[in-house]
């Protein structure tokens, strides 16, 4: 009898530990979406002490497909540079087509998704598509930035228009 109580106690515990773990990455799930649009929204509108907080100072973000097919990529920026482009007002629109997916192991989370964007360059608006793989960290108990890689795109609506 005394063993079997000590295995159903051991059971609660587990079930308990379990509900909370899944509950805070379901929520760090929920975070890191959010995170997802507010970037985006961000890149559109400049806001750049939101971005400045979000990216961390070594991050990157990898333009074009050509590094996953043996090539090299269209261009990597710092954040610096894209503190610069968001500055400057290119992008027309951005958004998160799809649903966006959150794997989170600990103090990193992975994020898979696409976004539909128009940037302005030379005084001509171009829109296209991305697919792409994003990795936060969690520092200081805030979910920060730190690489963007383009995996699929971009693909322009009008294809006259071979590179950004």
């Amino acid at each position: 009898m005394h063993k079997l109580f000590n295995v159903s106690l051991f059971i609660m515990f587990l079930s308990i530990v379990s509900t909370q773990i899944t509950s805070a990455e379901s929520s760090a799930d929920a975070q890191v979406v959010t995170l997802e649009h507010q970037f985006e929204n961000a890149m559109v509108i400049g806001d750049i002490a939101f971005l400045d907080s979000l990216l961390t100072e070594d991050f990157s973000f990898t333009h074009g497909d050509g590094w996953a097919k043996g090539g090299t990529p269209l261009r990597v920026d710092s954040k610096d540079t894209v503190l610069e482009a968001a500055a400057s007002g290119i992008y027309g629109f951005r958004t998160t087509t799809g649903d966006i997916q959150v794997e989170v192991h600990g103090d990193t989370a992975i994020s898979k998704g696409s976004y539909q964007a128009e940037i302005t360059r030379n005084e001509v608006a171009r829109i296209f598509d991305v697919s792409y793989v994003r990795l936060y960290l969690l520092l200081e108990n805030q979910w920060r930035l730190a690489s963007h890689l383009t995996v699929d795109g971009p693909y322009y609506h009008d294809q006259r228009f071979l590179c950004c």
